[in-house]
């Protein structure tokens, strides 16, 4: 199942192209849910509710004429919509969350609202953002990517990544970005035995991103890509050329939800691409999605 938030006031395209293409990709139904205010007087208002909800139904099916045929149409009564989503996609079971971006943000980049911003720090399932101005390739994804580091999150992203780019004939690729360490303030070692740390640091990262790959269970075709002295700010320039990214949130936290480090803020918020974040601790995985 791939919900997919919906303003029924701005009616942006962006995330209707998103959850349209990814429904389409690997066949999951899709139901777009808009979130509609009520009676603050008296919640039980029931002429009221139903006028509201009506309204608000009337509008997200305007809006969701380019979602795929047989979409489900939702309107909820709630004074925030972030609770609205994250209480639809738990009680749905739902697969993947879809949510576009705030106006004001440059063209071809991602800019969060607050409501964004609060579905990113407790959805239940992986959640997807598309960026400001984007519109689906017509062929379906070329390039899938994971931002990839050798722990479980890392390698749930991978998997996540080349089960959608298997479904749509893409290429996979496993990127890793090394940060050096800085030693300001600090005694600094030789510099030829920083140089050599770096070496073998970009080389751990090559072999543990080649051993990833191989332990694919898809047929898809791969490479790793390192990135040495890179930042979040390289990964976030990368995504320009990239059809959709897939990360993990970060380490720790509590599990069954996102909570984001400071690679997927920088991407959540930046990045070029679809992007899609992953919770920790669900079995509502990428995989999961594309069994549909």
């Amino acid at each position: 199942m791939i919900i997919v938030g919906v303003d029924p006031l701005r009616c942006d395209p962006e995330p209707l192209a998103l959850a349209s293409m990814l429904g389409r990709l690997t066949g999951a139904p899709v139901t777009a849910v808009s979130a509609h205010p009520h009676d603050p007087v008296d919640p039980a208002n029931a002429d009221l509710a139903r006028v509201l909800r009506d309204e608000a139904l009337a509008a997200l099916g305007r809006c969701a004429r380019e979602l795929p045929e047989g979409t489900t149409l939702r309107a909820v009564a709630s004074e925030s919509p972030a609770r609205a989503l994250h209480e639809i996609a738990e009680s749905m079971e739902a697969d993947l969350l879809v949510l576009g971006p705030t106006h004001g943000g440059p063209l071809g980049r991602l800019a969060l609202g607050n409501v964004a911003d609060r579905v990113l720090h407790g959805a239940p399932c992986p959640v997807a953002i598309a960026p400001r101005g984007y519109e689906a390739p017509a062929g379906g994804p070329g390039v899938v990517c994971a931002a990839f580091v050798d722990t479980p999150e890392g390698r749930d992203a991978l998997d996540g990544a080349a089960a959608l780019a298997a479904r749509a004939g893409a290429s996979l690729q496993a990127l890793t970005i090394v940060e050096w360490f800085d030693p300001t303030g600090m005694v600094a070692p030789p510099a030829q035995l920083i140089e050599h740390e770096r070496e073998q640091t970009v080389e751990l990262a090559r072999q543990a991103a080649h051993h990833a790959l191989e332990r694919l269970s898809v047929d898809v075709e791969a490479e790793a890509v390192v990135l040495p002295g890179g930042t979040a700010a390289t990964l976030v320039e990368r995504s320009a050329g990239l059809d959709l990214l897939v990360c993990g949130s970060r380490g720790y936290g509590p599990v069954r939800t996102v909570l984001l480090g400071s690679v997927s803020h920088a991407l959540a918020h930046h990045a070029r691409c679809p992007l899609i974040v992953l919770p920790r601790g669900t079995d509502r995985t990428l995989e999961r999605l594309v069994g549909h």
